[in-house]
């Protein structure tokens, strides 16, 4: 009764005529979708890049309305070392009489730039804070001490122990003190692989660039604020492998030092001289938790203790600490200021009259205790203190 109406699927071949008449419908409508997709890419890609125009429009002109921050210059100290003249040794300190006076203890330092204090007033270095704190505090036999400034700049430290180890009859020294710092470990004699190290990892000054960068540089806030960020990155990180691999077991500069601390081992053990190594951290890169140089410290502890000789890190001293208050200008000079230089001859006076726990087990100097108004005086002596409060 129902045989004249037809189905949509009476049969094999009228099911395939419908299948093939959708497939054919659904490849021409993908090739229009497609089509239409061509067509219209040029023309977001016009827009994609005119969005991406106007956002770096709108960013320079906010870039350019912002107040440019405010360089401070930090003043330095009318009477600093460097405009000190020479002494008789031929350095910039105090003048010590060649001939060692009786009842006396002499203590020559030999250190680079983070010793020699340039920056700083000559008192405030921690050598002369040092030499201030031996005389005025649990000095109860009226021993003179004297402590000999010998370093100077850019050495390294097979230089600090050869002129220890020449200086040290000639001024008949009784204690030596290597001021170290991480960089100490450069090989002077083949100075090209380091220059080459160098720059290579972006370890030199900011220099505008040139060409079209120059160009676009020269006129652009944004461009500027984009170079500066990749130089400071580069900054930041180039120094870190810069130290790890003066420290490498197969550099030659850590070799000579090797040596150099083994030297002076043997020599002091052999003039019956104390001697022992003094180690500056890095005060650029942050000094909490996650300061990059643990390992270096480590490994140069171990190196000096194997050597015989005492050793003061003074990391422990300046951990967590700001370190814009320990530099003489945090943009143009991280070299240690005053305040960093009193924490160490603080360290350095502790370790000298015996204290096991110079921090106090709360990361503070037991010295904090007694400078300045706890001297290790008896109460009878009554020391004159008021250049230390």
């Amino acid at each position: 009764m129902y045989q004249h109406i037809i189905t949509p699927f009476p049969g094999n071949s009228t099911r395939r005529w419908w299948w093939g008449n959708c497939a054919r419908e659904m490849e021409r409508t993908h090739a229009m979708k497609t089509w239409f997709r061509v067509r219209r890419l040029p023309w977001r890609l016009v827009t994609l890049l005119f969005s991406a125009l106007i956002t770096l429009l709108l960013i320079e002109v906010v870039m350019r309305l912002l107040p440019s921050p405010t360089h401070y210059r930090v003043p330095k100290p009318l009477f600093r070392t460097n405009l000190m003249s020479l002494n008789s040794f031929r350095y910039q300190d105090y003048r010590y009489s060649a001939q060692k006076p009786p009842h006396a203890y002499r203590i020559l330092v030999a250190g680079d730039s983070f010793s020699s204090g340039a920056a700083v007033a000559i008192d405030d270095n921690y050598t002369k804070k040092l030499e201030q704190f031996l005389n005025r505090f649990g000095n109860a036999d009226g021993t003179v001490y004297q402590v000999l400034n010998m370093s100077k700049q850019g050495r390294s430290t097979p230089q600090e122990v050869r002129l220890a180890i020449a200086q040290a009859p000639r001024v008949k020294a009784d204690m030596i003190i290597i001021g170290h710092f991480l960089n100490d470990p450069e090989d002077g004699d083949d100075p090209v692989p380091l220059k080459k190290l160098w720059k290579q990892l972006g370890c030199v000054p900011f220099k505008k660039p040139d060409g079209p960068r120059g160009f676009i540089y020269a006129h652009s806030s944004l461009a500027q604020m984009v170079e500066k960020r990749i130089y400071c990155a580069r900054a930041h990180r180039g120094p870190i492998r810069y130290y790890h691999e003066l420290y490498r077991d197969d550099y030659s500069g850590w070799q000579k030092s090797q040596r150099a601390f083994q030297e002076l081992g043997d020599f002091a053990r052999a003039n019956h001289l104390r001697a022992g190594v003094l180690i500056f951290p890095v005060l650029g890169h942050g000094l909490g938790q996650d300061y990059p140089f643990v390992e270096l410290h480590n490994k140069l502890r171990r190196t000096i203790e194997t050597a015989g000789l005492d050793c003061l890190d003074l990391l422990p001293y300046f951990r967590d600490q700001d370190s814009n208050r320990l530099v003489v200008s945090p943009e143009s000079d991280t070299h240690p200021n005053e305040v960093a230089y009193r924490i160490a001859a603080e360290a350095l006076w502790c370790k000298m009259k015996g204290y096991q726990d110079p921090l106090g087990g709360e990361g503070k100097l037991v010295s904090k205790s007694v400078f300045p108004k706890l001297p290790p005086y008896p109460a009878s002596s009554k020391p004159d203190i008021a250049m230390l409060r």
